[in-house]
């Protein structure tokens, strides 16, 4: 939030400061301010800028829910099953409520082992915070 306020702060300082200054945002900014219409003017003026910072900072600051950090000791959990038994994918998909944790094994005799494993090694929050998912399919 802090780092949104300042650039909306430096936002407005420029916005100033480009409006008493030449150019083309200049002449645009005095052409709002003729009539003694100054102050709206450069208020309508702010206010755009503000929207158009806001809608750039949302865009560009807050990472896709998919992407979201993954825990390390997750990884390697993970990472042991697949050493530890014969397993054709792994996948961890964090998105918040939707996070999941897809293993997909060779043998469907080894799924309640791989289930036991996961819940012996993550943590009860990682358990809590990850639906398991631990499944046989056969390809052939």
């Amino acid at each position: 939030m802090f780092k949104f306020v300042f650039l909306i702060l430096i936002v407005v300082v420029l916005g100033i400061f480009i409006s008493r200054s030449g150019g083309i945002i200049g002449r645009f900014v005095r052409k709002l301010a003729m009539g003694g219409k100054s102050k709206l003017g450069i208020l309508v003026l702010t206010c755009v800028v503000i929207v158009f910072v806001g809608f750039w900072y949302i865009q560009n600051d807050i990472p896709d829910s998919k992407e979201a950090t993954i825990d390390g000791e997750i990884k390697d959990v993970v990472s042991g099953v697949s050493d530890k038994y014969q397993v054709q994918h792994t996948s961890i998909m964090n998105g918040g409520k939707d996070s999941v944790i897809k293993i997909n094994v060779y043998d469907k005799n080894s799924v309640s082992e791989v289930e036991n494993h996961l819940k012996t090694n993550l943590s009860g929050n990682d358990l809590e915070h990850y639906e398991v998912d631990v499944f046989y399919k056969d390809e052939h």
